[in-house]
């Protein structure tokens, strides 16, 4: 009986993808990895309740002084399509910014 191949393939794309996040810039590399890792927290910690707390509302950052949200929202999204799409447009982007305004 042969041994399952397949672990080179997952080697060779997980060397991709490593390659691809270690060629981003720097800040681009870190505003990604800030993204992805709050969805992460969100995910693992969060509650219901969670994801309206993290959002942008004015009235409650200006009535209520939820100041945290001014932050948190930049960084919140809603499911893992919103957070790909939105890393997929932003890397898409911020890439050519970074390297116009310099880093």
């Amino acid at each position: 009986m042969r041994p399952v191949s397949g672990s080179f393939e997952w080697r060779s794309i997980l060397d991709a993808i490593k390659r691809w996040y270690y060629d981003l810039p720097l800040v681009t590399r870190s505003i990604f990895t800030a993204c992805v890792v709050w969805w992460l927290v969100g995910l693992l910690l969060g509650g219901p309740g969670w994801l309206p707390a993290q959002c942008m509302s004015p009235t409650r950052v200006v009535r209520h002084f939820e100041v945290w949200r001014l932050v948190t929202s930049l960084f919140t999204h809603a499911n893992i399509l919103h957070l790909a799409l939105n890393m997929w447009a932003f890397t898409s982007m911020a890439g050519d910014l970074e390297a116009l305004m310099g880093s």
